[in-house]
């Protein structure tokens, strides 16, 4: 399986998935999740399977050339082209009583006024979300219950690329089946004409990534202190060495640089 995450940021959609991909046979291998196209639209698929992940990036494929061939339409159409790839493939898996592998998709999109991303899952499920962020794969389990503290409301592209980074950080630490490097897509609004997706480089995301322990280090040190149930003078001499920690930890990820997202103005 795997972890796929989309989200909104104030300026457009940012999608994200790992690269471990597993195979029928039990196997892994890495490979991409992330599918592209910008045509009338600007379309994103991130694809997570069970077990199958081949059967997952193929099918994303054929969402992605079904969905750049409608030249419009809106939101009806756009949700029932997915519904109809989803229901042919889901139809037409196998031999007669083979039961389809499980597998979940966000689709992202950006045209000229609509825009929607989306949690998506064979045969016919389409749901739109307007404002939460769309998590799916094994990762989920991790990743969910910090999405109400992590993204719990919409934020800049440069904030909501370092949550980001803490999540996918968290979903490889404690999911066994999320690994790899973490591809990531960006998707601007725009105005008139959104601009196309633009990929962050692998290598700025496991910079990212490995700072993701210090979160953790700097969220175990407050519940210690605000748990500790000291004297106020323990807890002014406390605050003293964890706001030096603080202003260390923040200062590494102030320094974070992502090249590779320049033309979104980072």
């Amino acid at each position: 399986m795997s972890i796929g995450i989309g989200v909104r940021y104030e300026g457009g959609f940012v999608v994200c998935a790992d690269s471990k991909v597993v195979l029928e046979d039990g196997s892994t291998k890495i490979g991409a999740k992330l599918v592209t196209s910008q045509s009338w639209a600007t379309i994103t698929i991130a694809n997570a399977s069970t077990n199958d992940g081949n059967a997952g990036t193929a099918l994303a494929h054929e969402l992605l050339n079904d969905l750049a061939d409608l030249n419009g339409g809106g939101p009806p159409a756009f949700e029932a082209a997915i519904k109809a790839r989803m229901k042919a493939w889901y139809a037409g898996y196998g031999s007669p009583g083979a039961r389809p592998p499980d597998m979940k998709f966000v689709i992202a999109m950006v045209a000229i006024g609509y825009r929607g991303l989306y949690f998506c899952e064979p045969p016919q499920t389409v749901i739109r979300s307007y404002v939460d962020a769309v998590v799916i794969g094994a990762g989920a389990a991790v990743v969910d219950p910090l999405i109400p503290t992590i993204l719990h409301t919409v934020f800049p592209l440069r904030s909501t690329l370092l949550r980001l980074g803490y999540l996918m950080y968290r979903a490889k630490k404690d999911q066994a089946l999320v690994g790899g490097p973490t591809d990531l897509v960006v998707m601007p609004f725009g105005f008139p004409l959104p601009p196309g997706p633009t990929w962050a480089d692998r290598d700025e995301m496991e910079t990212l990534e490995v700072l993701g322990e210090f979160v953790d280090d700097i969220a175990r040190e407050c519940v210690f202190g605000l748990l500790s149930g000291e004297s106020r003078d323990k807890h002014e001499a406390f605050l003293i060495n964890f706001n030096q920690l603080f202003m260390e930890k923040s200062e590494m990820f102030s320094k974070i640089q992502f090249p590779s997202l320049s033309d979104v103005g980072l």
